[in-house]
């Protein structure tokens, strides 16, 4: 009976916590793809949604690059470029400053995640990251321009929280993803390059990172992007090995865990004969979880996810095509002796 207590104690442990991290993203009301372009206030003020698409990778290149730089933690980045997308779902970018915005952002994340940074490295990072020329930056590093720079962020970050309505209690995909991968023992395999599920799981943590490029953190809860993403993942490098199939994988844990509920069950029922009690109802028949029950999402929201970011692939692809293009036509073009106007 003991052992059947412990089980159950668990299980009711894990829907606790879970529950907890469903109340702690109540506040934010999440929206489709279409109601967030019909609400863009970036769009409303006149900007084209490509545009403000590549506005909004502009930002999170800037802030993945800085936080890097200043050792944050990725989970800490990808909390900042949620805090960005969150601001500018309510606020144009046309009127307030990306970078600056960014710089508040991602400070204020640094904070929240326990790993707080200067403001001053913060501001002196991020204008690094936006400028290409060291003169500039020279400039803009100066004692005068820096305390200048430094009080634009501060007040940024004020701007952010109040805007946002001093809602920071939110999750992100990383947190989830490792949850799920160490309790399939998928963790360790990270670090054996001769095991097939090594790519899968590098590409399930670039998958993540690219999802800040959309908007996915404004219209599905992270623990259904984490799952997508391993979804996507798998698809993308799943190995002719079984064992390189994580679907199979949920499907032998749990199987594994029915097992051995199967066997402490049993020994309760005899304990329960041996002392004359009453025995318990039988556990009922195994079914193995699909991955979709396991992760709790639904196929078409996996469908959605990955669909959008694929879609942000062919976009970058594109814009770095069409740039080429116009780079190759303009050089074309000067060297014919033609007056360009």
């Amino acid at each position: 009976m003991a052992g059947n207590l412990v089980q159950q104690q668990r299980e009711e442990q894990r829907l606790d916590q879970k529950a907890a991290s469903r109340k702690r993203d109540e506040k934010w009301t999440y929206q489709t793809l279409t109601e967030l372009h019909e609400t863009d206030p970036s769009v409303k003020d006149g900007l084209a949604k490509n545009k403000a698409a590549a506005w909004r990778r502009s930002f999170v290149v800037a802030l993945q690059r800085a936080g890097m730089a200043l050792k944050i933690p990725q989970w800490g980045i990808g909390m900042a470029m949620t805090l960005c997308h969150r601001f500018f779902s309510r606020k144009s970018m046309k009127v307030n400053d990306r970078v600056i915005i960014a710089t508040a952002c991602l400070h204020l994340a640094a904070k929240m995640e326990e790993c707080p940074k200067p403001i001053r490295d913060v501001v002196k990072e991020m204008i690094r990251v936006k400028c290409k020329d060291p003169v500039e930056v020279a400039r803009l590093t100066q004692p005068e321009e820096l305390e200048k720079s430094k009080e634009e962020a501060l007040m940024a970050e004020r701007l952010v929280l109040y805007t946002l309505g001093f809602d920071l209690s939110l999750n992100h995909p990383y947190r989830f993803l490792v949850s799920h991968l160490s309790e399939l023992k998928l963790l360790q395999v990270s670090n054996d390059a001769s095991n097939p599920l090594k790519h899968l799981m590098q590409n399930t943590w670039n998958l993540v990172n690219d999802s800040f490029r959309t908007q996915l953190c404004l219209q599905f809860k992270p623990e259904k992007i984490a799952a997508s993403a391993l979804y996507l993942s798998n698809l993308i490098s799943i190995s002719k090995d079984s064992n390189g199939d994580v679907m199979k994988r949920v499907e032998q844990h749990h199987r594994a865990q029915y097992e051995q509920q199967r066997t402490v069950f049993s020994q309760d029922m005899q304990m329960a004969r041996n002392t004359g009690c009453s025995t318990p109802l039988d556990l009922s028949p195994y079914q193995p979880p699909t991955f979709f029950s396991y992760f709790d999402v639904t196929l078409e929201e996996v469908d959605e996810i990955s669909a959008q970011i694929m879609d942000m692939y062919l976009d970058i692809k594109l814009a770095s095509t069409l740039m080429a293009e116009e780079l190759k036509a303009l050089q074309n073009t000067a060297g014919s002796g033609q007056v360009l106007q």
